[in-house]
């Protein structure tokens, strides 16, 4: 999927994204991952684990990873994804993670972990456990909420 507008979230819509789930009721057992999932404003597809955002990027698929005892992590594009390499996108990408990243850093403090480089990373930890992950691909800034049971074992792993 090709597209040139490059739209992202805006600070307030992705702290608030982030804060929703962070906020889901953790654990969430499988019987309770739609309406956990609804409540955040996500609409599910046919396939299982699979949702709509519903943010106005151009990829609005959110990924719901579950385990034996319910949800491990709930992840998605916060900006348009651009397949066609060019300066423009890689600058996008960048200005889109680097824009994000301060909006974090004034609503959660500095990140726990950072990753610099051509493709960075930053975690923050959660106070109720859950892992906030947010990444920059060639082709756009994705954010991944990991459960607390899943973060406590990353956390352990130190698998950032």
């Amino acid at each position: 999927m090709s597209v040139s507008l490059h739209r992202v979230l805006d600070g307030p819509r992705f702290i608030a994204l982030v804060d929703a789930l962070v906020a889901l009721p953790w654990p969430v057992a499988h019987p309770d991952i739609d309406p956990a999932l609804r409540a955040v404003g996500f609409a599910p597809t046919a396939d299982e684990g699979v949702y709509h955002s519903g943010l106005g990027v151009s990829n609005d698929h959110v990924l719901a990873s579950s385990v034996r005892t319910g949800l491990s992590s709930v992840g998605t594009a916060v900006t348009d994804v651009d397949t066609n390499a060019s300066p423009q996108r890689d600058a996008f990408v960048q200005d889109a993670f680097a824009g994000l990243v301060r909006s974090g850093i004034a609503q959660w403090g500095e990140p726990a972990v950072r990753h610099p480089g051509r493709r960075p990373k930053v975690v923050w930890f959660a106070p109720n456990g859950c892992n906030v992950i947010l990444r920059a691909s060639a082709a756009a800034v994705h954010v991944n909420v990991q459960s607390p049971e899943l973060g406590a074992a990353a956390r352990r792993l130190q698998e950032f």
